[in-house]
């Protein structure tokens, strides 16, 4: 039999307001139960708050955040940019040049310097090209980050949604790969105990509520 994940059954979607944020903002928060991974086996936990927010990544507080890298491992725009700038560009320039580049769909980690995170794990998504394996190179680039983040000993990261921006990614596809990544990582002995979906932008956060509600 081919292993199944059964997905957001195994999830409640929780939407309401969060304190201090703009009036139309939503917070979605996952609030999981076990999930099977192969009928024949124990359930296994999920993490225990997978959060889907609005706001600005580089003040998150937790042990590792993602960042939206290039295969060059050089700061670019958006999120790539703003985590470059908030953590200090030369030191984290300096770190990353020492990586040597991370390929398509992997990922690579350097300190965090100046943010409030332990790590910064630097995951290449691909360009979008229809038709051209997008899925497959955008769910490892979400699997290495997570795989990363257990081998370094962290319990909570935070998350952008890659690929969107200037690589052109479609939301709601994107949202889904990101959706089937996290549930088939969290089924595996190396699942952390805390994920956070942030988002600068309401567009992609509402894509994931829905892609995670579905």
């Amino acid at each position: 039999d081919a292993q199944r994940i059964q997905p957001c059954a195994a999830f409640q979607v929780l939407a309401g307001w969060g304190p201090g944020l703009p009036e139309r903002q939503i917070v979605g928060i996952i609030q999981p139960s076990p999930l099977f991974s192969l009928s024949h086996q124990d359930p296994m936990p999920l993490p225990a708050y997978l959060h889907i927010a609005p706001g600005d990544i580089t003040q998150e507080s937790c042990d590792a955040i993602v960042n939206a890298a290039n295969r060059q491992l050089v700061g670019g725009s958006g999120v790539d940019g703003a985590i470059h700038r908030a953590a200090g560009s030369e030191p984290l320039q300096a770190a990353c040049s020492a990586l040597g580049g991370c390929p398509t769909g992997q990922a690579k980690a350097t300190p965090a310097f100046a943010l409030k995170a332990k790590h910064i794990i630097h995951a290449v998504g691909p360009r979008y090209v229809p038709g051209k394996g997008n899925a497959k190179a955008l769910a490892s680039a979400y699997t290495a980050s997570l795989r990363l983040a257990a081998e370094l000993g962290c319990q909570s990261i935070a998350i952008p949604a890659l690929s969107t921006g200037v690589y052109g990614y479609p939301l709601d596809e994107a949202a889904e790969v990101s959706r089937d990544a996290i549930l088939a990582f969290q089924a595996t002995p190396q699942a952390l105990a805390e994920i956070r979906l942030v988002f600068f932008k309401e567009a992609p956060m509402r894509a994931a509520l829905k892609a995670w509600g579905d």
